[in-house]
Parts: structure tokens; sequence; C-alpha cells
């Protein structure tokens, strides 16, 4: 949530204004949810490529967008499932 808080201070400098997010309020919300995904996504993936990506999704507000994000979360509950098997071994 700190990270949130910071991340949305931080806009503050960039931004002219937050009437495209609704106000600097539902801003600060939306930067304590993502600052969650970020760091859910790093944790799951161990990797910085992806909560990157997701970062520069936000830059984008549309459909395709919003699909990308949706297949993106879908991939990270199942990270684990699909991409950090181990090896089975074979009997001999």
């Amino acid at each position: 949530m700190i990270t949130g808080i910071f991340w949305a201070v931080w806009h503050l400098f960039i931004f002219k204004d937050f009437d495209q997010f609704g106000g600097f309020g539902i801003f600060m919300l939306l930067c304590i949810v993502f600052s969650f995904v970020l760091t859910f996504s790093t944790i799951r993936t161990k990797s910085i490529i992806v909560p990157a990506t997701i970062h520069a999704l936000m830059a984008k507000t549309n459909l395709a967008t919003l699909i990308i994000f949706v297949i993106i979360l879908a991939l990270l509950f199942v990270w684990n499932k699909i991409f950090m098997r181990k090896p089975t071994r074979e009997l001999t």
C-alpha cells in the first residue's frame, strides 16, 4: 500500500491533471491496486520484465490493452504450474 501511495505522489510531478482517471483519489486507489498486481507478478515470475510490461500497458487504454492485461493476469495465476515444473524422474 505504501508503494502505491508513493507511486501516486510521484506522478503528481509528471501529470498536469488526473481528469482521465476521475481525479487524484481514484488514481491513488488505482496505484495501490496496481502495486499489488506488479508485486504479485514480480514474485510469481521472478522477473522484472512482466511488471514492466504491465506498467507499459497502462499508457494505452483500449480494448486490446484490456484483453492483454486479462491474459497476463490469467497466466500469472497458473505460472508455477506451467513454467516452474520440476522435471520428473524416470524410473529405471
